[in-house]
């Protein structure tokens, strides 16, 4: 008697326990554990959206890991960040992280008064 074991065939599950590891003035980045890709070869997405005008700022993917590192963002700028993944059955839902980039150093200025 034979017994087969079969690996489910579906679209993946999302990337979990995303962390922004890095920011900076001008960037972030983005690490997550990817979720089980469906038995199938899976790309990573995260989409950037810049929550003040409300605007998408850029869109980038990843073949490899879902590990993201944007540039070119304005300083002292919020943003939400969509990661999701996706094989040839489709695309997993998507997980939403709000991150803000660094501000510039205000400039202090005044008379020292002892």
């Amino acid at each position: 008697m034979f017994l087969a074991i079969t690996e489910q065939i579906s679209a993946p599950e999302s990337p979990h326990d995303c962390l922004v590891t890095n920011q900076t003035l001008q960037s972030l980045t983005i690490e997550c554990q990817p979720g089980y890709n469906g038995s199938l070869p899976q790309i990573f997405h995260m989409e950037i959206y810049n929550s003040v005008v409300e605007h998408m700022a850029d869109n980038l993917t990843r073949l490899d890991k879902p590990r993201f590192r944007v540039t070119d963002l304005t300083p002292g700028t919020s943003y939400v960040l969509v990661i999701y993944s996706s094989n040839i059955k489709g695309r997993s839902n998507s997980v939403a992280l709000v991150a803000s980039t660094l501000s510039t150093a205000e400039r202090r200025t005044g008379a020292y008064q002892s």
